[in-house]
């Protein structure tokens, strides 16, 4: 994409996306588009989560703290949290958030760093700590001794734009999934997650944490942190996907001589979805109300997994405590007949102009063609799903 950018240039790159994958994936670059879009889902039963997709990667602003730039992302969220709430006639508001929207990501990395060289769970008695994070969220955070001032200063910024979002969310009755990204920064972002649900998670699981089941590792954290929660009597939200960064998370282990933190096939990657899937159900199950979790996925085996085991657990499809949801341009066929069977399903819907939703573009094209690839079978639902949204245009 960026080479096309480059050849094409700014406006004639911007013109020919909203043609093409663009238009396919992403509602539109305003909020009049992004509201047809929500109503034409609801006349299908169909939910809709209204994303902004502004993100950084580690290295991208190297030594720059670019503050008006974070502060104009999350008001970007704070509106578009507001615009959800406005738009949702039939279903409960969610909004997704990336971190690193209005986050230095080298300040998550090194966040991770410390994590990993001190050996730290994320409930400590240091500095560095759910405690001091969420005491941060109301402006009294302890300095993190290993961090610099600058580092520090910009954290705090950072938690107070969390607790202004965090706070939106509770006044919308909207739920709030804190996205994943890739591993080198992961466990910062789930620092700063865990923090958020020790502020908001008291009554109900207002946040949500996400978990990438392409990696080796995803089950552990998931028992650890739900471990966490239930010691803490905090309130529990999951998002559960594959993942979407693959070839970065292979690329960043082969360059820097690590292990591979990928499942080694599709099938694995697959059995540990599910497992976790169905460890949450129990858990949901025993604990209804105070634990939540949406099935993020576009295979079709996995959603029958996740529909059987609500049915075998008797778990209400209507009680928003397990919840479904595909992006925007991928499934519709799976979103549609889940809504229509009474499941509550939301389509994931990233709006903004062709800049800022590149990022979130290229892994999409990515996921494609891993699906494409898995079986014959998803190659076959994909290709129907093509002509069925060619005769939609």
């Amino acid at each position: 994409m960026s080479m096309s950018q480059r050849i094409l240039g700014q406006q004639l790159f911007g013109v020919a996306a909203q043609c093409t994958f663009y238009g396919h994936f992403i509602a539109g670059n305003g909020e009049a588009q992004a509201r047809r879009l929500v109503e034409r889902f609801e006349e299908l039963g169909v939910a809709t989560i209204l994303a902004v997709t502004a993100e950084e990667d580690v290295g991208e602003s190297v030594g720059r703290y670019n503050e008006p730039r974070y502060d104009r992302n999350a008001n970007g969220y704070l509106n578009c949290m507001d615009l959800s709430q406005e738009v949702s006639n039939k279903f409960r508001p969610i909004s997704q958030l990336k971190v690193t929207s209005f986050c230095k990501a080298d300040v998550l990395a090194r966040m991770t760093e410390l994590l990993e060289e001190k050996g730290l769970s994320y409930d400590n008695n240091s500095s560095l700590s759910v405690k001091n994070l969420a005491q941060g969220l109301d402006g009294n955070m302890t300095p993190i001794s290993d961090l610099s001032d600058a580092e520090n200063h910009h954290l705090r910024l950072v938690l107070q734009r969390l607790s202004d979002i965090g706070q939106r969310a509770v006044k919308n009755h909207a739920q709030l999934l804190v996205d994943a990204e890739k591993t080198n920064i992961n466990p910062g972002i789930t620092l700063v997650c865990l923090a958020l649900m020790l502020k908001f998670n008291k009554e109900e699981p207002v946040i949500w944490n996400t978990y990438q089941c392409y990696l080796k590792k995803t089950r552990d954290e998931v028992e650890s942190d739900l471990r966490w929660s239930q010691k803490r009597g905090v309130c529990f939200g999951v998002k559960i996907v594959r993942g979407a960064y693959m070839e970065a998370e292979k690329g960043y282990a082969a360059q820097h001589q690590l292990e591979d933190p990928i499942n080694p096939s599709y099938e694995a990657t697959s059995d540990m979805y599910d497992g976790v899937v169905a460890l949450m159900m129990d858990h949901i199950s025993r604990n209804p109300g105070r634990c939540g979790m949406i099935v993020a996925t576009h295979n079709e085996e996995s959603v029958l997994k996740a529909v059987t085991k609500m049915e075998e657990l008797q778990l209400s499809p209507t009680s928003g405590d397990v919840i479904f949801g595909q992006v925007y341009g991928l499934s519709d066929r799976i979103t549609v007949a889940l809504g229509k069977a009474g499941y509550i399903t939301y389509k994931s819907a990233p709006y903004g102009p062709v800049d800022d939703v590149l990022p979130y573009l290229a892994r999409r094209a990515q996921e494609n063609h891993c699906i494409l690839q898995s079986t014959r079978r998803e190659r076959s639902l994909m290709m129907e799903e093509v002509k069925m949204r060619m005769k939609l245009h």
